[in-house]
């Protein structure tokens, strides 16, 4: 059973990662933002952003 802590982190650590990978501030993810229609990624994009 994962702890909050670990989930914390965990999602603090793939937000950052795409914070990164979009060029865009931590702070302008947020977290029932949607892939495609909010970040404006094409699943080429998630592809990218997975293998990464």
């Amino acid at each position: 059973m994962i702890n909050t802590t670990d989930q914390k982190e965990t999602k603090n650590l793939v937000k950052q990662h795409l914070a990164d990978y979009l060029g865009v501030e931590i702070e302008d993810i947020d977290d029932d933002d949607s892939l495609t229609h909010d970040l404006h990624m094409r699943p080429s994009d998630l592809t990218d952003f997975l293998e990464t």
